[in-house]
């Protein structure tokens, strides 16, 4: 299968106020997506997930390494690729419909076409009734369909989501992440998405990737080989996905317990300047 996504030796460091600290984010990270092929991103905390995410969205550079899109290298943002982010990122001004076009209308799509795409996809994400609504007067789910819509109308190849359903309760989470499933069964679009959530990498995915504490790394890429359509209650009782869900927490909280004991390590000495900087101070004074 053809990669849209190509990730070669990527290594991204951020530099702090002072000018003096870096922090080395991502270090020789390698991996592909591949078309219409759903990978989710999983691994501890202060990782770098949003980091890759962004980099590969074309938000940020990056140091060494090469990131590309169908062979072409990854310069600057692209309609190709759009972006979910946590929040909704809904115009609270406009109306659902509204924000579905807004693309459209940015593409300088005619009018009547943009009417007839977004009918389309307000349809697909099952928001029909709901047209004039504001953002105010929608639920979170209803509020993800919107941003799900938008995402797609404007038809790019690939979608990249930041933990996506973080803001949901989690019956409506196992709802829409049944829904997600539906409409890239229809769309055969190409997603990556980031979560922390062991039980959606696993449900929604073709194959999950652990990265590494930070540094982030590729730890591993755990294959999915679960029968689509899926629903909600693969969770509780196949026992393929349990023994899945087991393994990827097991490996993820390796991950975990290492990225505590370097924040233990950084703290320890943090503390162990302040304290001799007390006690040369205390020195002096006497």
């Amino acid at each position: 299968m053809l990669s849209k996504i190509e990730i070669q030796n990527l290594s991204k460091k951020f530099v702090l106020a002072d000018n003096k600290t870096n922090i080395q984010v991502l270090e020789n990270f390698s991996f592909s997506l591949k078309n219409n092929e759903i990978l989710g991103i999983i691994g501890p905390s202060g990782c770098g997930k949003t980091t890759l995410l962004y980099i590969i969205a074309g938000f940020i550079p990056y140091e060494t390494g090469r990131v590309s899109y169908d062979g072409e290298p990854i310069t600057a943002p692209s309609a190709k690729r759009t972006v979910m982010f946590q929040e909704y990122g809904l115009f609270p001004w406009m109306s659902v419909e509204g924000n579905i076009e807004f693309g459209l209308k940015a593409k300088g799509i005619p009018a009547d076409e943009r009417r007839e795409i977004t009918r389309h996809f307000i349809e697909l994400v099952h928001l029909k009734g709901f047209e004039d609504k504001h953002p105010y007067q929608l639920s979170g789910g209803m509020k993800q369909r919107v941003g799900i819509a938008r995402a797609l109308a404007s038809n790019p190849e690939v979608v990249l989501m930041d933990e996506p359903f973080a803001s949901l309760d989690s019956l409506t989470r196992e709802i829409m992440q049944e829904e997600i499933l539906k409409i890239w069964g229809e769309t055969n679009k190409a997603l990556l998405f980031i979560t922390h959530n062991i039980e959606e990498a696993i449900f929604l995915s073709d194959r999950v990737l652990i990265m590494s504490a930070r540094p982030g790394k590729l730890k591993e890429i755990v294959p999915i080989d679960l029968e689509k359509p899926r629903l909600s209650e693969i969770k509780r009782g196949n026992s393929q996905f349990l023994k899945l869900k087991d393994y990827i927490s097991q490996s993820l909280r390796e991950e975990t317990l290492k990225g505590i004991d370097q924040m233990g390590i950084k703290l320890t000495k943090v503390l162990g300047s302040i304290k001799m900087e007390k006690e040369g101070k205390n020195g002096k004074n006497n």
